[in-house]
C-alpha cells in the first residue's frame, strides 16, 4: 500500500494509532508522571515521548519536571477507560 493512497486523513490517522500504542506502552509510568510521581522512564524514551508531543517539561533550577501535555492526558484516559472493564 503506498502513503499516498492513505491521504492526509489516513496519514493523521497512522500518526493517532502510533501515539496511542506509545501510552499504552508506558501508560504505567505515564500514569505516575500524571500523579506527580517519581519514574523510571529512560531518557530515550522521554525524548521519543516529548518528541510526539505526549510528555513537556519544565525546568525546575537543576532539576526538569515531567507532565503530560493535554494530547498525553487524553490518550492516556481513553487507554485507561477502554482496559477498565
Amino acid at each position: 500500500m503506498s502513503i499516498a493512497l492513505l491521504g492526509i486523513d489516513g496519514l493523521r490517522y497512522l500518526n493517532e494509532i502510533n501515539d496511542r500504542n506509545l501510552v499504552y506502552y508506558f501508560r504505567i509510568e505515564l500514569d505516575r508522571i500524571n500523579k506527580g510521581q517519581y519514574t523510571t522512564i529512560d531518557i530515550r524514551d522521554r525524548r521519543r515521548l516529548i518528541k510526539y508531543g505526549i510528555l513537556s517539561y519544565n525546568r525546575i533550577r537543576h532539576a526538569y519536571c515531567l507532565y503530560l501535555t493535554d494530547k498525553g492526558k487524553r490518550l492516556l484516559y481513553s487507554i485507561q477507560q477502554e482496559h477498565k472493564h
